[in-house]
């Protein structure tokens, strides 16, 4: 990704990408529904759909894919979380970046979920 970045001659250039059509029974609204159904869980004592301890097989993949590229090797799961840190802690050290936040605003998103 980086290397094509460098390469690329137009500002939001892609690289070729190849695609493939995998046949699911599609929900209406996935994700409304797995939130639903968590607000239901905390309110109602309703099963949950996919449990919590699933989920960190996910943020594992996606950290091992950043960690991977950002020492640019293969990783092998399950991943060394304690060299992971490392590498997050060494970025840290080094990053000159500075966030600088314009507005704070207190939305209430507690209407967003449907009863």
């Amino acid at each position: 990704m980086i290397e094509f970045s460098k390469a690329a001659k137009t500002g939001f250039d892609k690289p070729a990408t190849t695609s493939e059509e995998i046949p699911f029974d599609n929900a209406p609204a996935p994700h409304a529904m797995l939130m639903q159904n968590f607000v239901d869980a905390i309110l109602d004592g309703k099963p949950l759909l996919v449990p919590g301890e699933e989920g960190i097989h996910s943020v594992e993949l996606a950290n091992v894919m950043l960690y991977s590229s950002l020492i640019n090797q293969t990783v092998e799961l399950p991943m060394d979380s304690a060299a992971f840190e490392k590498k997050l802690q060494q970025l840290i050290a080094e990053s000159k970046f500075e966030k600088k936040v314009v507005e704070v605003t207190g939305d209430d998103f507690t209407k967003s979920f449907h009863r």
